[in-house]
């Protein structure tokens, strides 16, 4: 029970880091472009 609540926090904390680092960075366009720009370039 407790490795569970482990495992879920360490995804949180990832997933704030993750989300929290890729805006951040890209805060200056305001546009997502690394995001659009990989979707584009797949056929």
């Amino acid at each position: 029970m407790r490795y569970f609540v482990i495992l879920a926090a360490i995804a949180i904390v990832v997933g704030i880091i993750l989300f929290g680092t890729m805006p951040s960075h890209d805060d200056n366009q305001q546009g997502g472009q690394p995001s659009p720009s990989a979707l584009d370039q797949n056929p």
